[in-house]
């Protein structure tokens, strides 16, 4: 299976499932939410620029590059319901409880979003394996900048005022 840096995902994805979890996002609220500014993608499972750029990248036919992204837009709910339902079988404690486990999280959400984005792929006739991967992490690694670009505009303000 895939990996990119566990530190980087492991964030990223706690914080998107903590948004999710306090925000009540469901997958019918997704299709606003593809027109949202940067630094804030990183809270979509497959955000729609990303999942884009990464298949355009792969040179995956456009129409098949817009079916994948509805899927797997489509797939939101089940992302994380199937997310809590392996979290509830873990043998210790189910790590979606509080206080949460960040890293068992951000574990299960990988794997989750690695099924489902791979099978989406394959049943779109997408067969190689390095093309998945590579898109995959491609659009975790933009997630991973997003972030980063909503980190930096939440500290702006703040330095510009101190500097006043």
């Amino acid at each position: 299976m895939l990996k990119i840096s566990s530190t980087r995902f492991c964030f990223l994805l706690t914080l998107a499932l903590c948004s999710f979890m306090m925000s009540g996002v469901s997958a019918s609220d997704l299709q606003t939410k593809t027109g949202v500014g940067s630094g804030e993608l990183y809270k979509i499972d497959f955000p729609p620029p990303f999942v884009d750029a990464a298949l355009k990248t792969e040179n995956i036919p456009l129409d098949k590059v817009e079916k994948i992204t509805s899927l797997l837009q489509a797939k939101h709910d089940f992302i994380h319901e199937k997310a809590k339902e392996i979290g509830a079988k873990r043998p210790v404690r189910n790590p979606f409880d509080y206080p949460p486990m960040e890293d068992a999280i951000a574990d299960i959400f990988h794997d989750v979003c690695w099924d489902v984005y791979s099978s989406v792929m394959k049943s779109n006739g997408i067969q190689d394996e390095k093309i998945i991967q590579d898109s995959f992490e491609y659009i975790q690694q933009q997630k991973v900048k997003d972030y980063v670009i909503y980190q930096h505009s939440m500290e702006s303000p703040k330095g510009h005022s101190q500097g006043h």
